[in-house]
């Protein structure tokens, strides 16, 4: 499944506000990008936390854009959007030109100019390790993959169950909007049976947390 890749840029050494203050100057430096002071503002005011837009210009691989950036803690900020300049919403494959471009371009110039400044990208490309990183509980998740698990059958009920348990008792990660979509683009389920399956995922792990400190 592909999906929009997410940027983090965090510093242990830098606060947020410091964090995209050298952003602003990345846009201001090098050529292809512009820093937008007035959106920036504006975008902090409407948010009420630091904030800033930037210009991404257009490229022979990229369209031009506007890319929004707020913090996220106190030593991180992250991308929030990637807005087109000429057309109402980009693909995923257009958002992630941008994205990575941003993010290449961004790590050159944070290598040159010293600072302690990381920059992390998530994967174009997500697959059933990435949603399920648990290899017990992504098996018993295959096992009710494996069987019929749209017929919503009692059998498969209980296989769907078995692997909400599982999640609870080894404490097994997983991502409910990734899976959602996975259901979605990768195995052709409806919206319907794809948030059945989800939703009582969520309740089922809900509940049994729950009873843990019952």
């Amino acid at each position: 499944m592909k999906d929009f890749q997410d940027i983090v840029i965090s510093s242990k050494s830098l606060s947020a506000r410091e964090i995209l203050s050298r952003i602003r100057d990345f846009a201001r430096a090098m050529q292809g990008w512009a820093d937008l002071p007035n959106k920036s503002k504006e975008y902090e005011a409407a948010l009420g936390k630091p904030a800033c837009m930037l210009h991404s210009l257009a490229t022979e691989k990229t369209q031009s854009a506007g890319i929004a950036l707020v913090s996220k803690n106190e030593k991180s900020v992250v991308v929030t959007n990637i807005v087109p300049e000429n057309k109402s919403q980009l693909t995923i494959n257009e958002y992630n030109l941008i994205a990575q471009r941003f993010k290449s371009e961004l790590s050159e110039y944070i290598k040159l100019d010293g600072d302690n400044i990381r920059i992390a990208i998530t994967k174009e490309n997500i697959k059933l390790e990435d949603i399920i990183r648990g290899k017990k509980t992504r098996e018993l998740f295959q096992i009710y993959l494996n069987a019929y698990p749209k017929s919503w059958h009692p059998l498969d009920i209980f296989r769907l169950d078995t692997f909400i348990c599982s999640l609870s008792r080894y404490g097994g990660n997983i991502d409910i909007d990734l899976l959602y979509g996975f259901l979605i683009k990768d195995l052709s389920w409806s919206q319907e049976d794809a948030y059945r399956c989800c939703d009582r995922i969520k309740i089922g792990y809900q509940v049994l947390k729950a009873n843990k400190k019952f």
